[in-house]
């Protein structure tokens, strides 16, 4: 059967402090939701909000669905009432699991009424730092409802301070009971130099995974809308737009132009930026070249190695740990980080591979390169040290093409048999190593 489904426009997630003050200036009043804490399998992480505005009208989540409407009459008996709840749910798995809930655990969600005449001032704040990308902390008394807005690098008590360094919510004790302590900082950007057909499906990709993407590149017929639809895009060379977006630790500078005055440009003006993630497309040769010219600028001779090569998707920076390939001088210089020959990998090579009839599949050609040299290719741009190639079927061919790479190679008696026996078992792949990998996922 043909199912025929039209077309709808995406809805963009809207911030719910803006929600709040727009709901505000109309009504008067409205009341905020936070899951202040989680325990279990809780759908909707500490930090979560939902908005409620008179007339039935709510916008966010802080379950998934499941106390929804609880929250929203305690919601609209707070704004009422003029004073904050603090609300805890909790379901076991197993009930959980019987009544068809997608979570169980125990989550608490404070309420907090607002009314425009004394907190449209404070939400003016926090919106005016969100918009300038500057973090700041609410610290919020759930029983008095009295809150106080901390701004980074101004003076404030040591839990607000290692709330907003971490970006955690977190309840902490005080002298005049327990206070909630939300930081906000700047949501997580992606900055693309490049509007090339990589940057698009890059960009709508990033931007489906919940950053802020934006795309700079001085050719408009590139940075056009008609070729970014939802994705903001700026028609300028990166210098000039990096300098009007400001380039801070929550932002993450992807270069794919394959023009290297364009590329070079961004990657300079990101090397001297205090931006958490540096990537550029291109071969080993490719970047070789890139950096010398780079030094050569004296624009960035201390960093270049700042930059990871390929570019991979950015990760959330919490704990500002960093795979090895992206190691820097701006990443954490714990022991814990570990380096590039602590992560090995098995490239399971060993089946028949005939779904290309009788050929072998793993030494097709595409491009000018076998398959199996591509995986190897992604293996090792993964930023692993130790790889090991199990073989199996038409064995001296395979390990002839990867040979020189400085891989080692295993042999398993029993390929036929399925993956499985390619790795495990006293009579499968024998090579010194391999029995250590088993388990390291």
């Amino acid at each position: 059967m043909n199912v025929i489904a039209l077309e709808r426009p995406s809805r963009a997630i809207r911030d719910p402090w803006e929600v709040a003050r727009s709901w505000l200036a109309e009504h008067g009043r409205a009341a905020l939701a936070t899951v202040v804490s989680t325990w279990g399998s809780a759908p909707v992480p500490a930090g979560g909000q939902l908005v409620v505005g008179p007339g039935d009208r709510f916008e966010g989540s802080v379950s998934g669905g499941c106390v929804e409407t609880d929250v929203l009459l305690e919601a609209a008996e707070a704004m009422q009432g003029g004073k904050p709840k603090l609300l805890e749910f909790g379901v076991s798995e197993e009930t959980a699991w019987r009544a068809g809930l997608p979570w169980g655990g125990k989550i608490k969600v404070l309420i907090e009424p607002l009314e425009q005449g004394r907190d449209g001032g404070l939400l003016d704040k926090i919106l005016a730092a969100r918009r300038a990308r500057q973090s700041v902390a609410v610290a919020t008394n759930v029983v008095t409802g009295l809150r106080v807005l901390h701004r980074a690098g101004a003076d404030m008590p040591g839990e607000v301070e290692s709330c907003l360094t971490s970006a955690t919510c977190r309840l902490v004790e005080s002298p005049d009971g327990e206070v909630f302590v939300q930081p906000l900082v700047p949501p997580l950007r992606v900055i693309v130099a490049g509007a090339t057909h990589i940057g698009q499906v890059f960009a709508e990709l990033a931007r489906q995974v919940g950053y802020s993407v934006t795309v700079v590149d001085p050719r408009s017929a590139f940075a056009s809308e008609e070729r970014f639809g939802a994705t903001a895009a700026i028609a300028e060379w990166p210098e000039a737009a990096f300098g009007e977006l400001g380039l801070d630790a929550r932002t993450a500078i992807v270069a794919l132009t394959h023009a290297s005055h364009i590329d070079d440009e961004a990657l300079a003006a990101a090397l001297r930026s205090p931006c958490l993630y540096i990537g550029a497309l291109g071969s080993r040769t490719t970047h070789a070249k890139r950096v010398e010219r780079l030094k050569a600028a004296d624009s960035a001779t201390p960093t270049c190695s700042a930059f990871m090569h390929p570019s991979a998707s950015p990760s959330e920076p919490r704990d500002r740990r960093r795979s090895p390939s992206r190691s820097s001088p701006r990443s954490s210089k714990s022991s814990a980080v570990p380096t590039k020959s602590d992560i090995a990998a098995v490239v399971l090579a060993a089946g028949a591979s005939r779904r290309f009839g009788e050929a072998n599949k793993l030494l097709a050609r595409i491009e000018g390169r076998t398959l199996i040299e591509r995986v190897v290719d992604a293996v090792e741009a993964g930023g692993v040290g130790d790889i090991v190639v199990v073989t199996g079927w038409d064995r001296e061919t395979v390990e002839e093409t990867l040979r020189g790479r400085g891989l080692r190679f295993a042999h398993s008696e029993r390929w036929e048999d399925g993956m499985g026996a390619a790795i495990g078992g006293d009579r499968g792949a024998r090579c010194a190593g391999v029995g250590s990998l088993r388990g390291a996922g």
